[in-house]
């Protein structure tokens, strides 16, 4: 019995690998077989033709008529593209198993194909070994890709047959693999009680301020002059914050590769539900404060005691920012620094994308806001109270952050179409 490699000559991610192999010692010409050239090296033989390979079926009863050598294994040489666009070492099993011999894979044709090697496993740790010995990741990716059309053989949710299935070809799954398995769980878990705590938290708020009168023209003057703009600046962060998860969202739900747009690590950048979380964090703060503040202040403390609330709150959001240690994603957080400090010194830093989207989204939280509130009160020749004009600047500049997000996502869609216009008009033409 032997084991057949085949590979194709029209494939340069398949051939290449196969005249890698073929310059090692050993190997020894056989007659060419219908055209197509042929090798041996004690117990494995190499078949090299000019064909597509997903369509090349029954190769190893072809081989067994030829020369009369039973095929126990077929492996093929290919290239597979990665969703995030990076380039892939992957071992993958051809075919789709569940299916019968006469139903259709979609694109891959004819159905049916022998279940999945178990030496799969060995091998994908072996290549992972071999990549990170020649220092190609995180260059390449190392994958093992198994594909799925239809039905499933085995229901994934809660199925223990299909977990020993997953044991018995890839062999016993790490634990470190597991643990981050349940990670976006535990995520969507703290998402979900923040949000309860930020609702909580705003229902107290408003029943505060209405019962203490902070919005009325006459007692909440000094309080939208002096308090409620600092609180407002940190709602509108994380309105901020909110918008960028839906990006990231939508990004991901539509194949946007925007680490490669803004070029971040895969391994640090954020994720939508990193994002949420910072941001229902962040404003869950920001209410307790606020409620904080009008709890102390109608208990009748100094207001010029209970006033320094926004400025320790402030304090607190700067020290996490710039703490040393890796807690709180330490990457972001110098990523949104850096970012910064481009903005500001931007004759003296090279801009890169990443900091022409956040410069564009800040836009919406400073000098364009003024000057749309401004136009519109001009336009439509209207006079209104502090308090009043102190909320309209809120819900005005909120709306502007929520168009700032719609458009940066279009654009990063716009700038992702332009990168794969200039990569293909680069070869071929």
């Amino acid at each position: 019995m032997v084991t057949l490699l085949v590979a194709t000559s029209i494939d340069l991610a398949s051939i290449n690998p196969a005249n890698a192999l073929l310059a090692m010692p050993g190997w020894q010409p056989l007659p060419s077989l219908q055209d197509m050239k042929s090798f041996s090296n004690q117990g494995v033989r190499m078949l090299v033709h000019g064909n597509s390979i997903i369509r090349e079926d029954h190769l190893e009863k072809w081989w067994e008529d030829a020369t009369g050598e039973v095929v126990n294994e077929v492996i093929f040489f290919c290239k597979h593209t990665a969703v995030s666009n990076r380039p892939a070492l992957t071992v993958h099993p051809i075919g789709v198993p569940q299916l019968r011999e006469e139903d259709v894979a979609g694109d891959l044709g004819p159905g049916w194909a022998a279940p999945p090697n178990p030496r799969i496993g060995p091998w994908l740790r072996l290549l992972k070994r071999i990549a990170e010995s020649h220092n190609l990741v995180p260059e390449f990716v190392v994958i093992g890709l198994f594909t799925f059309k239809g039905e499933a053989l085995f229901q994934t949710h809660e199925n223990l047959e299909h977990l020993a299935m997953m044991e018995r070809v890839l062999g016993p799954i790490p634990q470190h693999m597991l643990k981050r398995v349940e990670r976006p769980a535990e995520k969507y878990v703290r998402i979900g009680l923040l949000t309860g705590c930020f609702v909580s938290l705003f229902s107290v708020y408003a029943i505060l301020a209405h019962i203490l009168g902070i919005f009325s023209p006459t007692k909440g003057i000094i309080y939208m002059e002096t308090v409620y703009p600092v609180f407002s600046v940190f709602a509108l962060l994380s309105l901020h914050l909110f918008m960028y998860g839906c990006n990231l969202f939508m990004w991901k739900k539509t194949r946007i590769n925007y680490n490669f747009i803004f070029e971040f690590s895969p391994t640090t950048a954020l994720k939508y539900r990193d994002a949420f979380l910072i941001c229902t964090t962040f404003m869950t703060a920001v209410v307790a404060a606020m409620v904080l503040h009008l709890i102390l202040r109608a208990s009748g403390f100094s207001p010029s005691q209970v006033d320094a609330i926004p400025g320790l709150l402030l304090m607190v959001f700067i020290v996490f920012l710039v703490s040393p240690f890796d807690i709180f994603n330490r990457p972001t957080r110098y990523c949104f620094i850096r970012v910064i400090r481009n903005i500001i010194c931007s004759p003296f830093y090279k801009v890169l994308m990443v900091d022409f989207f956040m410069a564009d989204q800040l836009t919406s939280q400073g000098l364009n806001v003024v000057l749309r509130v401004t136009w519109v009160e001009t336009v439509m020749g209207f006079r209104i109270g502090v308090v009043e004009s102190r909320l309209v600047d809120f819900l005005l500049a909120s709306l502007e952050v929520i168009r700032r997000g719609h458009w940066n996502f279009y654009r990063s869609c716009l700038q992702m179409l332009r990168g794969c216009f200039k990569s293909l008009r680069g070869v071929c033409f």
